[in-house]
This record gives C-alpha cells, sequence and structure tokens, in this order.
C-alpha cells in the first residue's frame, strides 16, 4: 500500500493553479479559507434611523442564555440516548433559529432561494466545493479557458443543461450529484426548467435548492461575476420563503461557541428588519423553541387609522335593478356618473344621521 502523503499548511498567498478541464469536467484548486467578517451592524446597540428604535433589538443576554439552555438539553439528550451520543460524537449539533412572521413569507410557492451573509461560515472553507449549472451555449472551449486562469474560489464543476440531461437523467447519477457538493448555483436563465431537469431530490431542502445567479453582461458570460457570486457563496445561509408566516433558519453548530452563534444570529435578524416579524425563537432537532425576541407593537397607528378610514367611507347602495341597468350601458361615462351619483346620495344620508345623533 502506498504511503500517505503528509498534509501540508496551504499558504494563503499563494494558490496551486487549476488544471485545465473540459465543460463538465471538475475543475479543482487549492484555496485558501476566507477571512470571517468583523463588522457585524448592530441590532440591539444601534438605531436603524437617528432619532428611532431599531425594528428588531436583541438583547445578548438572552440570546446567550437561551444558547445555553440548548446545549444542556442537547447534552442531556446525550447522556439518555446512547444512539444520539453517536449522531453527535463528532459534529455539534445543530443550532436553527424559528422566524416567526404577521404574514406570510411568500404568496405563491417559490423555488427560489434567498441568501444571508453571516460573519460566521457554516461550511468548512477549506473542503468548499460548488457546482454550477449552465446554458449549452453560454460557455465555450475559449471561456472554460478564461475561467480556470480566473482561478475561482471554490468552483469545483460546471455541467451544462445538455449534460444534465443525458449523463445525470437517471435517479442514481442524481443522488450521487447531489451529496458531492455543498452548494449548487445556476446560470438565472435556468431557473423555470432546472426542476425538470434535477428532479425533487434537489428541491427537498434549501441546501440543494440551485441558487440563481446572473452571469451575463449582454449576451456574454462575465468572469468577474461569476468569481464574485461563487466566492460570496461561502459565507451565506440559504432559505426557501415559505407559503406560512414560520421559517426555520441553520444559524450553526452549538461547537461553535456563543459568541460566533450570537453575531450569527444577529445577522439573521438584520436580515428581516423591514419585515412584520412577530417573534424569533432558538431551538435544535430535538428541543422546544425558545423565544429570544418579541414584537412590542403588530400593528402601527398608520395601519389602524387606515382601516378606520375605509370604514367609515361611503359605500354606494347598488340595487339588483340599477344593476341591470348598468349591465346594458354602453356609454361608460355615463355609468360612471350614475355610480359617482349613488356615492355622493350615501355620503349625504350618513352626515345627515351623524347630526342627528
Amino acid at each position: 500500500m502506498a504511503k500517505k502523503e503528509k498534509k501540508q499548511a496551504i499558504n494563503p498567498k499563494k494558490a496551486v493553479k487549476p488544471r485545465p478541464a473540459k465543460k463538465g469536467k471538475v475543475v479543482k484548486g487549492v484555496f485558501a479559507e476566507a477571512e470571517p467578517k468583523t463588522e457585524v451592524t448592530k441590532i440591539a446597540d444601534k438605531t436603524t434611523v437617528a432619532g428611532q428604535e431599531p425594528l428588531i433589538a436583541l438583547k445578548k443576554v438572552v440570546v446567550e442564555k437561551a444558547i445555553s439552555e440548548l446545549e444542556k438539553f442537547s447534552e442531556k439528550s446525550k447522556q439518555d440516548s446512547e444512539k444520539k451520543s453517536q449522531l453527535f460524537e463528532d459534529d455539534g449539533e445543530a443550532l436553527f433559529l424559528q422566524v416567526t412572521n404577521l404574514k406570510f413569507f411568500a404568496d405563491k410557492v417559490s423555488l427560489k432561494p434567498k441568501s444571508i451573509t453571516v460573519p460566521h461560515p457554516l461550511h468548512n472553507l477549506e473542503d468548499f466545493k460548488v457546482c454550477l449549472f449552465v446554458k449549452d451555449d453560454l460557455i465555450d472551449s475559449e471561456t472554460l479557458e478564461q475561467i480556470e486562469a480566473a482561478n475561482i474560489s471554490h468552483l469545483d464543476k460546471i455541467i451544462s443543461a445538455k449534460e444534465l440531461k443525458g449523463e445525470y437523467k437517471s435517479y442514481d447519477a442524481r443522488r450521487k450529484l447531489v451529496s458531492e457538493y455543498d452548494v449548487f448555483l445556476s446560470d438565472d436563465s435556468l431557473v423555470t426548467v432546472l426542476p425538470k431537469l434535477l428532479g425533487k431530490i434537489f428541491y427537498s431542502n434549501a441546501r440543494t435548492t440551485p441558487i440563481p445567479i446572473r452571469l451575463r453582461t449582454g449576451k456574454k458570460l462575465s468572469i468577474t461575476t461569476l468569481k464574485n457570486q461563487v466566492e460570496k457563496v461561502g459565507t451565506q445561509i440559504v432559505y426557501v420563503p415559505p407559503m406560512g408566516v414560520n421559517v426555520v433558519i441553520k444559524v450553526g453548530d452549538l461547537s461553535s461557541g456563543l459568541p460566533k452563534l450570537f453575531e450569527n444570529v444577529k445577522a439573521i435578524a438584520e436580515h428581516f428588519q423591514n419585515q412584520q416579524i412577530r417573534s424569533l425563537s432558538l431551538k435544535v432537532q430535538s428541543s422546544p423553541s425558545l423565544p429570544i425576541y418579541y414584537a412590542k407593537k403588530l400593528y402601527t397607528e398608520e395601519d389602524i387609522k387606515k382601516t378606520v378610514d375605509e370604514e367609515s367611507k361611503p359605500q354606494a347602495s347598488v340595487s339588483d335593478f340599477d344593476k341591470g341597468l348598468l349591465e346594458l350601458a354602453v356609454d361608460e361615462a355615463a355609468a360612471a356618473k350614475f355610480i359617482s351619483k349613488k356615492r355622493k346620495n350615501a355620503g349625504s344620508i350618513q352626515a345627515a344621521k351623524k347630526q342627528k345623533a
């Protein structure tokens, strides 16, 4: 048997150039781990607008207390169950943030995921691999050489739509493909056809759902845009907006430590600042949710005023006979004049009733 070679430390300033590859083949390189962002927008300490309180104000003490309790719960679960102890022996148990909104996150079923940039990546960037799906006519041999020369970090494979129809048509081939890569990116022009080409196995969870990205500048592929999109995806959390008021997003592993987990929670909460969030809760896979934030106000004074104005607005009372006349009317101006007159009469009657009262 061959002796195992010793792993050499990776010099961040030097990167091994990837070997030339044809379309659909692996494009590999050695990449240094990206430095996590240190600047995080404060949610609890700073205001979003001068003189106004932030929409979602998180208290660090509350968040860290919730995480500590979940760590105790997870540790106790390991001790109570030998199976769970083996399951979480190597990797820390995942921590999730449950976000509850006042309204639905999506009005219809969506297959387009959204991303949140966090200061501490969930992926191990040393082994992080990205697969890219592209249209058949987007990348030729010359463009592929340019991509290889650009030395794009983490981009490991490029697959055309034609190859998805042929080489990856079988279920076993798709299952193998979905297990080999951490993130899948797609040319945005393929969004409508990918569900049919990839099948349910890719759209069963947010991690494997292809993220559409814009690759073109005009009709040609932009190498700079591709490089930026691929390199930033390693520091992002992906989720699919549901047709409901609840969405659960992975924050990290409990083994990451309180400071990193808290900063990721803040970054995710900041992402939802412009929505009407009712509550935020933390949980692990088998635990109950521990609330860390409740909205003080679900409705503003403007919402209440708008509702009152709509209720007090006089409504036109149109009888069945009048409706029949309107259906026969050919002149739109005459019909509009008739409705306007009815509304004025309704308003006068309401005003008279208020004066008598």
